[in-house]
Parts: structure tokens; C-alpha cells; sequence
């Protein structure tokens, strides 16, 4: 008897299915049948030793001598068996039959290899009937049992922890803790040994990612990409690998506490200016190693390029043009910061000294900020107009602003941040919000519900929240076919928006409000509704009366 125990995700299964495959290929097992069984949501132990049966296979692999052929055609007939059996229990007359005769099926279990997953995660099944069983199965049937679980999740169930404890010492043999460590992980996970996995093995292992169904879910997302990517320059994958792996981590990997997405998109400066205003949350507790963890990593500014690699992480599917769009800016930003610098090395001085040098920091960071002007953001700006002003230039801060007003570009002022972070500096929003109002195209309500939320104009959305929701109401009820279809998709994906604002979330309350409106007016519209996912005002869950329905939109 076996035990293996390991955190979610490890894994345990995995690795123990790859392990016995190995060793069916190299006739190294010496029993020639196996069954796997998951306890996942199996409510009695007479489920269980039907699965045990049901699932029956023969290890040893096809060949040609005549012992081979006939493990091949026990393994036939077992399979039709099995599958005759499936369909006889769901026919009249029959079904009770079967029932009464599932001992018998239980019967043929010996001599093999039996392998039970999940057992944290049975409902109904106790851990006493569980060991009971595996004795039984080692004692009386002469086979060998392999237990995969998880003994912290077990241990949350008191009674459960308690049977463990009891019969732990007598029904099993040996006990493995699967801890691998994130090179092992690495190495399980992924199977191949290409350009794409080097990759995304380094950048987990750099995150330190142990856990095995997050590194292949990263390993997707980075494979996914790279076909967006095809004609950009090995630098540009690299990039996306190393984007791809912080945000996928962040997003899924929770029990290890990663830092949440406010937290990688802001630079210290702009954590610290969001705090001195009062718009940032209260510091974590966790913050310094969330720091030391991207300075490891060498995390540093995100731009619209990892904002559209954040997109394909709650998307699933890439946008392949906005993808190569957003790497065709940052391939041009590359080669202009090799020429020019960046903004980081404005700020040598105050990162790399403790001397009492406020004026040479303050020269260095006007002096350099102009002559990179080309390379820089507005996010640049705000950084270092707050810097200026927390030491005390306010008048070297409204020089950087003038600067910029008479200097940038309109795309450097109306251009939206990706990632929706709030312009903290009054002076700069209030040209902001002049530089756009002058380059704004009139607001036509039907366009900008239809294209707010791909371009993600944080002008329109605002226009676009504040809006009547009579107009939701008339401009659903005048629309039809494609038309309606687009308008509704576009108005409801905020709901799995990224880093969702305030605005986008008021767009889905006042497009929910009216459709719910329309719901009212008729029966056949309240289906309508219902189809699309929407609940009615006050419920928790989708309407009863169509469980199951798709959501279409």
C-alpha cells in the first residue's frame, strides 16, 4: 500500500500516470491489470468498486507472441463488456439486474494494480470505508493499492483527519510527500524540449511555480501567442513569455499569494503618489516581498503590450491583430530606448545612494526626463512631477508639465491607459482632459457602445455610464439580428473585463437594468433575457426555469 500525498495541482496524478506508462512500455510491472478510480463527487462505496471495475484495463503493451494477443482480446472483450453493461443498467427491467449483480463485477478485482485519486475530495464515502476497501483489496484480492490525496484539504474535515490518524498506521505501507521543486515541476509539465518550453520553464522557474497544472496552462498562453508572433524577432516571444508568466501566475496560482493586478501594474513612485492623494488601498502586509519578487523577476513598466497579453489570460483566445499592433509599438520603443535610455536611469540617484544629494537627484531627473521625452509615457510624467514635488521644486514640477504640454504629441495626452489607472496630478489631468475634449470625436451612443469596449476610450466609457438608461432600453428594442447581437456582446463583456472600472461596471448595470426592462414587457422577452444570462433584479442564480440554458452573449 502507497500513499501520496501533495498540494493541489502538483502533480500527483500527473506524475503517477506518466510513471506507470513508462513502465508499461519497458514490460517492467509485473501485474498484468490496473484500475483508476477519482473519489471526486462518488457518494457510496458501491460506486466505488464499480468504477473499480469498470475502469479495468490490461498494462502489458499490444505484441505479436501469442500470450500478448490474448491480453488483447481480454482487453476487447472487457471494454464491450463494460460498455454493454453502461447501457443494460439504464434499460426497464434490466437496470435492477445489474444492480444485483454488481458484486459479481467486484469479484473479478484481483491480482492487479488498483489506484484511488481525490480521496479529499468523495462525498459521502467515508475515509473507515475507504481503508476498509483498501484492505480488503490487499488482504483477500492480492492487489496493490496507490492512494493519491491531498492531506491538508483531508485534514479540514475533523472526523476524516481523525479516521486517517487511525487507520493511517495500519493499512498502509509506505507514505510520499509530492513537493517537487519548480525545476521538477518544470520538467514534469512540460513535455517537450523546444524553444517555447525553455522559455516558459525559465520564467516559472524564476517565479518559483511548483504547481504543474498552472505551468501548463502558462505553456498554452505562451504557445498561443507566439503564433501572433511569428514574424516579430525572438526578443519580442521573450518578452511575451516573461509578461504571460506574471500575469498568469497572479491570476491563478492564489494559494501561493501572489501580488494582485493594481500591485504589478504600478511602479513605486506611482504607488507611493496614489497614497499620499488617498486612492490607493491601505499597504499590505505583504508588499515587501511582492517587491522583492518583481525586482527579482525584473519586472519593470507595462504598457499596451502586456496589457493585450493580460487580455488573452481571461479571453482564452488571442486577438492576433491587436497583438502584432501592440508588438510593432513596442518593437519601435525598443529601439528608441536603446538609443536614448530609460526612464529608470533618471533615477540611478535615488535608487542607488543613500548620499545627501537632493539637488544633483532632482537635475538628474528634469535634465534626463527631457532628453528621453521621445521613449516616455504620461505615466513617466506624473512619476516624476510627484518626486519633484515631494522634495519641494514645485516650480522644476510645472517646468516638466510645461514641457510636456508644448512637447507631446496629442497621442501622448489622449491616449487612454491600458490597465485604467487614475491620473493622480491635477495640473496633468486638467490638460488631459483639454487635449482630448479639442481631439474628441463627437459621441454618437450606438457607436460608442459598440466600440468601447475594443478601443477601451476611458472618455466614452465615462460618456457612456453616465448615459440614461432609456437609452439602453431604445436603442436594444431598435436594433436587430447581427446588429443587436454585437451591441449586446459589446456592452456585456465588461463583465470579464480585466482590472474593470467603476465606469465599465455601471455600463453592465445599466445594460442588465435594461434588458430587464424589456424582460418585463412580455414572456417571450423574459426568456429572451434569461437566454443571455442576465438574472433578474435581486437573484443570486440563473432563472430556474431555464437551468442549463446557454448564455449566447
Amino acid at each position: 500500500m502507497l500513499c501520496i500525498s501533495g498540494d493541489l495541482g502538483v502533480g500527483k496524478s500527473f506524475t503517477w500516470h506518466s510513471t506507470l506508462e513508462r513502465l508499461r512500455k519497458t514490460h517492467s510491472i509485473s501485474l498484468a491489470r490496473y484500475s483508476y478510480v477519482s473519489l471526486f463527487g462518488v457518494s457510496t462505496l458501491e460506486s466505488v468498486k464499480t468504477a473499480i471495475f469498470e475502469n479495468m484495463e490490461f498494462l502489458p503493451p499490444e505484441g505479436q507472441t501469442p500470450l500478448n494477443a490474448l491480453i488483447k482480446t481480454g482487453s476487447a472483450i472487457a471494454t464491450r463488456s463494460k460498455k454493454v453493461l453502461a447501457v443494460a443498467g439504464a434499460l426497464v427491467g434490466f437496470g435492477e439486474a445489474v444492480t444485483r449483480s454488481q458484486p459479481l463485477f467486484f469479484s473479478a478485482i484481483r491480482n492487479q494494480i488498483v489506484c484511488i485519486d481525490d480521496i479529499e475530495r468523495r462525498h459521502g464515502v467515508s475515509i473507515k470505508e475507504i481503508f476498509g476497501l483498501v484492505s480488503f483489496l490487499r488482504e483477500q484480492r492480492g492487489c496493490k493499492v496507490v492512494l493519491l490525496l491531498n492531506e491538508t484539504r483531508l485534514r479540514e474535515d475533523a472526523i476524516a483527519a481523525q479516521h486517517f490518524d487511525s487507520y493511517f498506521e495500519k493499512v498502509i505501507d509506505s507514505k510520499l510527500v509530492f513537493s517537487p521543486t519548480p525545476q521538477e515541476a518544470a520538467a514534469i509539465a512540460l513535455e517537450t524540449d523546444d524553444a517555447i518550453a525553455k522559455l516558459v520553464a525559465e520564467h516559472c522557474v524564476r517565479l518559483q511555480i511548483a504547481n504543474i497544472r498552472i505551468i501548463q496552462k502558462i505553456e498554452r498562453l505562451v504557445r498561443s501567442a507566439a503564433a501572433a508572433l511569428e514574424a516579430f524577432e525572438p526578443a519580442i516571444l521573450r518578452q511575451a513569455a516573461h509578461s504571460l508568466t506574471m500575469f498568469a501566475w497572479c491570476r491563478f496560482d492564489v494559494r501561493a499569494n501572489p501580488p494582485p493586478l493594481d500591485f504589478i501594474t504600478q511602479g513605486p513612485l506611482s504607488r507611493h503618489a496614489r497614497r499620499g492623494s488617498g486612492t490607493a488601498p491601505e499597504k499590505d502586509p505583504q508588499e515587501p516581498r511582492w517587491s522583492q519578487i518583481l525586482r527579482s523577476y525584473g519586472w519593470g513598466e507595462v504598457d499596451r503590450f502586456d496589457f493585450e497579453l493580460s487580455r488573452l489570460i481571461e479571453v482564452g483566445v488571442p486577438d492576433e491583430q491587436r497583438i502584432r499592433q501592440a508588438a510593432t509599438e513596442r518593437v519601435a520603443h525598443n529601439k528608441r530606448l536603446s538609443r536614448i535610455g530609460s526612464f529608470d536611469d533618471c533615477l540611478r540617484l535615488l535608487y542607488d545612494s543613500f548620499d545627501d544629494n537632493e539637488e544633483e537627484v532632482c537635475s538628474s531627473l528634469q535634465d534626463g526626463f527631457i532628453r528621453r521625452f521621445d521613449v516616455l509615457s504620461r505615466r513617466h510624467l506624473t512619476d516624476a512631477v510627484w518626486l519633484l514635488r515631494q522634495l519641494g521644486h514645485p516650480s522644476r514640477a510645472d517646468e516638466l508639465v510645461q514641457f510636456a504640454d508644448q512637447q507631446g504629441s496629442t497621442e501622448f495626452w489622449t491616449q487612454e491607459d491600458p490597465f485604467g489607472r487614475p491620473e493622480e496630478d491635477e495640473t496633468i489631468a486638467a490638460i488631459v482632459e483639454r487635449k482630448r475634449s479639442a481631439a474628441a470625436p463627437p459621441f454618437v451612443f450606438e457607436d460608442a457602445l459598440l466600440e468601447g469596449e475594443r478601443d477601451n476610450d476611458p472618455r466614452r466609457i465615462a460618456q457612456l455610464a453616465a448615459s440614461d438608461d432609456e437609452k439602453f432600453v431604445a436603442l436594444f428594442k431598435a436594433r436587430r439580428g447581427e446588429t443587436l447581437r454585437n451591441i449586446l456582446r459589446s456592452s456585456l463583456n465588461y463583465r470579464s473585463h480585466i482590472g474593470a472600472t467603476g465606469a465599465m461596471k455601471e455600463i453592465v448595470s445599466r445594460t442588465e437594468r435594461a434588458l430587464n426592462t424589456i424582460a418585463s414587457e412580455s414572456r417571450l422577452n423574459e426568456i429572451r433575457v434569461r437566454l443571455r444570462g442576465v438574472q433578474r433584479p435581486a437573484e443570486t442564480t440563473p432563472d430556474n426555469q431555464l437551468d442549463g440554458s446557454p448564455a449566447t452573449e
